[in-house]
């Protein structure tokens, strides 16, 4: 993982303008679909959760904001009997992890055209995880913070040249360093789509 992080952050530094005339600011609201890839602590797909955002272009293909987004990954598990140090449950149960990643983002426009803008995005900053497991009455809850980074590749598409109304679609890689060994969870990495709107303004 060590990896990703690297070419993130060189992409991320790397990104260059194209031109030197500034452009306009956007705000942008996502709905995220996805699922976790690397725990078996809670796998489930998940449809409810989002990102809103703001960039403004510093030139004219390359533009810096912030975002924040939300998921909440779970699994249901059916009744079965759990063994602890003090005896035995025997329960159905619910696990969760809940992500919010607060970021600073980087975009890069590519071949920028009338109607589709295609590009790539960089995203680095913090995630504050959740870990919560809901069995019969009672309730087991981690929370923790760590350094996140997320990729990006998506465009906009516009149906009238020169709207200032757009819409979004984008697939994306989360990979954070958030641990809980309670639940054996050495890090959050997801993958996603993200469909939206964004609107531009000067």
């Amino acid at each position: 993982m060590k990896k990703i992080i690297t070419f993130s952050l060189i992409l991320f530094s790397g990104m260059v303008c194209y031109g030197q005339q500034k452009g306009h600011s956007e705000v942008y609201l996502n709905w995220n679909l996805g699922a976790p890839l690397n725990n078996s602590f809670a796998t489930g797909f998940n449809a409810a959760g989002g990102s809103i955002g703001y960039n403004t272009f510093i030139c004219k293909n390359f533009a810096v904001g912030g975002a924040i987004g939300w998921n909440n990954y779970n699994t249901y598990y059916e009744r079965q009997t759990y063994h602890t140090k003090t005896g035995a449950i025997t329960t159905d149960m619910y696990t969760y992890i809940f992500a919010l990643p607060i970021m600073a983002t980087a975009t890069q426009y590519i071949n920028a055209g009338k109607f589709v803008s295609p590009y790539i995005k960089v995203g680095a900053g913090a995630l504050y995880g959740e870990q919560s497991q809901y069995y019969n009455i009672y309730e087991d809850r981690t929370t923790d913070w760590g350094f996140t980074v997320i990729p990006e590749v998506g465009a906009k598409i516009s149906f009238i040249p020169g709207s200032k109304w757009s819409l979004n679609a984008s697939a994306q890689y989360l990979y954070a360093t958030n641990k809980a060994s309670v639940y054996n969870l050495n890090n959050i990495q997801t993958l996603s789509v993200n469909i939206g709107a964004s609107w531009k303004f000067r």
